[in-house]
């Protein structure tokens, strides 16, 4: 039926709905006893305040300000070689270029040559500028090479403890950011779900206490039926009753356990069908059920055994008719020793046992 369809459609949606949350739940469990670590690291990662190729600027500048007073010196010598009172590069060139001068107008060498020195006096003298403003910009700072020092050798401990450079930890300290970020979104997300199962569960169970009503009404009306067609079978003092109690849980099916109970003699307790022991009996109950609803079970076959036990007569033309009737709609096959019974059928095939001298042969004829 349309409500029994919803249900399942229901009950699939709830059923991946608490999946999808009992996951989600495990998943964040397992997180937040990992998040006051990773908080903790990327805390520890922000705070270092770490930049792309800071350590190796460090070691430049570090080396630079361990060595400032031999690259002071050395510029102080370089200079003092240039501008020297004693010896000076300068006074040398100038010697040079005035002598050169004196021979410039009768010889053409000599006047490029002069040009030549002109032009290296004036750019010597424009290096030893740049020698003394090197000097001279160089101080000496006892705190600025302990702050440097002292960098340094965070940037080596966090990259000892972590074992990582430090572009992997910047990178790092982005996939923490990142992860956090989804865990918090996860408690966002398990609410939400919360609320979708919730809902579900209420559509769940308006439909399953729907389907409920509509089986109680159904159970009603074909326990009465049946009861009818087991009075025409034989069973006068038959009781039938159709039981719909409540699960614990839902199913695709609803929240139903339907059991049919009968009792074929007056005064015995209602059984379930499954205790009745007499097969007999157990077809004739099978045969008052198919009559009534055997447009609805879509069974293409069906074989009654001793469906004639303990009957005769009016009853078992009565039996012979409830096959015809349901041979409309499904192949029957019946085993049957009553002519009023087989009088009915469509082809008839006998089963013999003979004994020859050492075997047994059944045949059908």
């Amino acid at each position: 039926s349309s409500a029994k369809k919803r249900v399942a459609e229901l009950y699939d949606d709830f059923k991946e709905s608490s999946n999808r949350l009992e996951s989600l739940i495990a998943e964040t469990r397992e997180n937040r006893r990992k998040k006051d670590f990773m908080e903790f690291e990327l805390n520890e990662i922000n705070m270092a305040n770490l930049t792309v190729g800071e350590d190796a600027q460090l070691a430049e500048q570090l080396m630079y300000l361990q060595n400032k007073e031999k690259i002071y010196q050395n510029f102080e010598i370089a200079y003092n070689i240039a501008r020297s009172d004693n010896y000076s590069l300068l006074e040398v060139l100038s010697e040079i270029q005035k002598t050169l001068k004196q021979i410039s107008d009768v010889s053409r060498d000599a006047a490029n040559l002069e040009d030549e020195f002109t032009d290296m006096y004036y750019r010597i003298e424009d290096l030893c500028t740049k020698l003394r403003e090197a000097k001279d910009k160089i101080v000496f700072s006892e705190q600025e090479l302990n702050e440097i020092t002292i960098r340094d050798d965070f940037l080596d401990n966090i990259k000892r403890k972590y074992n990582k450079t430090i572009e992997e930890i910047i990178e790092y300290g982005q996939s923490l950011e990142k992860e956090l970020n989804s865990i918090e979104n996860m408690d966002v997300e398990i609410e939400s779900l919360k609320v979708e199962k919730i809902r579900i569960e209420e559509m769940l169970k308006e439909e399953s206490a729907r389907l409920t009503h509509l089986r109680s009404t159904s159970a009603k009306t074909l326990q009465e039926k049946i009861t009818n067609e087991l009075d025409d079978l034989g069973f006068q003092d038959a009781v039938l009753s159709i039981q719909v109690s409540k699960l614990p849980r839902y199913t695709p099916d609803g929240v139903d356990s339907i059991e049919f109970l009968i009792s074929t003699n007056k005064g015995s307790d209602l059984k379930p069908l499954s205790k009745i022991a007499s097969g007999g009996e157990m077809s004739r109950i099978m045969l008052a059920f198919k009559s009534v609803i055997g447009d609805y079970d879509g069974i293409p076959t069906m074989v009654f055994d001793e469906i004639d036990s303990g009957i005769s007569g009016a009853t078992a033309s009565v039996v012979g008719k409830k096959l015809i009737e349901i041979s409309q709609r499904h192949q029957i096959i019946s085993i049957t020793h009553l002519p009023q019974i087989a009088a009915y059928g469509d082809h008839h095939y006998r089963i013999e046992k003979t004994s020859g001298d050492h075997m047994t042969y059944t045949t059908i004829r």
